[in-house]
């Protein structure tokens, strides 16, 4: 694939593809990542798709036509589910709509996962901007939350009189004693 060099893991974003029209190289910063874009490469019996095929294509190297019914057939199939539509319209059948609503998971879903999981790492909010190809600081903040683990011990700081630790949860203690130093 011309825009994937899994060498250097980036990924290229076509202006043409993306919603501020601008083409940027973003990082292929994941294992599961990683994996995905693998997987779109690869065709129905485990060869390498034909290099002018696009990144996000079926079993054959043909471009999806709706992104949409490709993402909804996926998670179906991913949660066990077959997918059932209508041959006209290419519509859900009222138990593959039913499923899909238990699933509850959509494709933009994961870009706010990834914005609050660097966030929770503490990454510099102008960083996930850029990573999310974001045009203002204000939209990126709308991608971010918080988790509930986090923001108790946030409140420790008040409550015992510590200070708060900015690194990743799980790399050292959060709270540090601030008069006697102890960890």
């Amino acid at each position: 694939m011309k825009d994937v060099n899994l060498e250097r893991g980036e990924i290229v974003l076509r202006g043409a593809t993306t919603k501020s029209g601008k083409t940027r190289t973003v990082p292929m910063s994941t294992v599961r990542l990683c994996a995905v874009v693998e997987w779109f490469l690869t065709d129905a019996v485990g060869k390498r798709k034909p290099t002018p095929a696009p990144l996000v294509s079926n079993e054959a190297g043909e471009r999806i036509r709706t992104f949409r019914r490709a993402w909804e057939d996926a998670s179906l199939r991913a949660h066990g589910y077959v997918p059932q539509r209508i041959r006209k319209t290419g519509a859900l059948l009222p138990p593959s709509q039913r499923a899909l609503g238990q699933i509850d998971l959509h494709w933009h879903d994961l870009r706010h996962e990834y914005a609050s999981q660097l966030a929770e790492r503490r990454v510099p909010i102008t960083e996930i901007q850029r990573l999310l190809g974001h045009a203002s600081v204000q939209t990126t903040e709308r991608y971010i939350s918080t988790t509930l683990a986090r923001l108790k011990e946030s409140a420790v700081v008040l409550e015992r009189g510590k200070n708060f630790d900015p690194r990743p949860l799980g790399s050292s203690p959060i709270v540090t004693t601030v008069i006697t130093g102890i960890h």
